[in-house]
């Protein structure tokens, strides 16, 4: 054995004596069993090669307390995806997969000793951590097929009446779509209720109706259930929305409004695809909820968003001051771009650095922005937010939404 070899070799060792050190130091034994794996379950049990699918796998801790590490393995002999937990908000953690050869295949959560900076940490400290195993293994199948999107023809919509509870009068009306591969049915949404008396009552607000027509046009949208829908997409949202208004919810019209504006900018669909309706919703709903105002603020800074310049860079500095934008605006001399093109290049030099907002909203530019769809581009770069994101260990919620996106510009690149 050569010097370097032998230096390299007791180095690692030293690493490996410290973590463990640490280990114990950090998560007393009493707690090494605290968190459990308690399911992992699937998007779709049946899929294409090719499509995305995704897992949610859940935890549980007997003691309130989160810090463990767990393996993903999707069964199909490719790398294995490792996740270290820190906090009871993360207790959910959602990981997307493709498998590329037909069969059936089992998909496994196994609880890891994670030391240091292995594997995707769902808190920013955490990976200074070392991580006991999450306590035991959980699977599911999920079953792999050629792909026969093209033979899929999802009959019309469904609808039927079901009785109210014991001791109510009155009628439930409730609807199902289908979607492919399959054709498979979705749940039943309940559309209407005038269930009365007794102490049961089965009646459904209308924002909870609203909230689930609103879930379902996005899920349209984004390929949720194996294929995009625009028009659909656009029905659904828009009957959210006057569901939302019969009962006077604000934050529930305001998300509708302001998905509403996304898939006008966003649709390949020529009959939804409106690019300045898209602008005139969003400049109504800046501010009423926290998505709107992070799409006005994006496209202030792209350059597709009017406002006055000295007003917006004041605004971002004194109550914005850790936000991405306001970071961009002080490395760019102060200033907003003068144009989408410079702010393009801006923030294309940010992710190949590794940020995965800057590629996002450059994908997102490519796909929402006043011409024609540019699917390869937005594709690219979206992808690139993805793999970012994951190696910066985003947020759990980030992740899901950058994975929607990419997973609706894949499909529609295959229409």
């Amino acid at each position: 054995m050569d010097q370097a070899e032998s230096g390299f070799k007791d180095d690692h060792l030293r690493v490996v004596l410290r973590s463990g050190l640490l280990f114990c130091l950090f998560f007393p034994a009493m707690e090494v069993r605290a968190q459990s794996l308690e399911s992992i379950s699937v998007s779709q049990a049946a899929l294409n090669v090719n499509d995305p699918v995704f897992f949610t796998v859940k935890l549980d801790s007997k003691t309130g307390t989160y810090a463990c590490a767990f393996d993903v393995d999707f069964g199909d002999g490719s790398a294995k995806r490792r996740f270290r937990v820190f906090s009871e908000k993360d207790a959910t953690v959602d990981v997307s997969h493709v498998y590329r050869t037909p069969g059936l295949y089992a998909a496994k959560v196994d609880g890891v000793i994670s030391l240091l900076d292995e594997g995707i940490s769902l808190k920013s400290f955490g990976s200074l951590l070392p991580a006991f195993p999450c306590e035991g293994s959980k699977a599911v199948a999920v079953n792999v097929v050629t792909s026969n999107d093209k033979t899929c023809i999802p009959p019309p919509d469904e609808s039927r009446e079901v009785a109210c509870s014991d001791g109510t009068t009155g009628q439930i009306v409730q609807r199902r779509s289908y979607s492919c591969p399959g054709p498979t049915a979705q749940p039943w949404v309940t559309e209407r209720s005038d269930c009365k008396g007794g102490s049961n009552t089965a009646a459904t607000t209308p924002e909870a109706e609203a909230a689930k027509l609103i879930n379902r046009g996005w899920a349209s949208f984004v390929g949720k259930s194996g294929g995009v829908d625009e028009f659909e997409a656009f029905r659904l949202t828009a009957e959210g929305l006057q569901k939302a208004g019969a009962g006077e919810n604000r934050e529930v019209s305001s998300i509708a409004k302001n998905n509403l504006r996304v898939i006008h900018k966003c649709a390949r669909d020529p009959r939804v695809r409106d690019y300045s309706l898209g602008q005139k919703v969003a400049s109504k709903e800046v501010g009423k909820n926290r998505f709107s105002s992070e799409n006005y603020i994006w496209g202030v800074f792209l350059r597709t968003e009017e406002a006055d310049p000295q007003a917006f860079i004041k605004f971002l500095k004194t109550e914005l001051r850790s936000h991405p934008v306001t970071g961009y605006i002080e490395r760019n001399s102060g200033r907003l771009p003068g144009n989408n093109a410079e702010a393009l290049r801006i923030l294309k030099g940010a992710a190949v650095k590794g940020d995965y907002n800057a590629a996002k909203w450059v994908g997102y530019s490519y796909e929402c922005g006043p011409g024609a769809i540019r699917v390869s581009d937005a594709l690219k770069w979206m992808s690139l937010a993805a793999e970012n994101a994951e190696k910066k260990g985003a947020a759990v919620g980030d992740l899901r939404s950058i994975n929607e996106r990419v997973t609706r510009l894949r499909l529609i690149s295959q229409q």
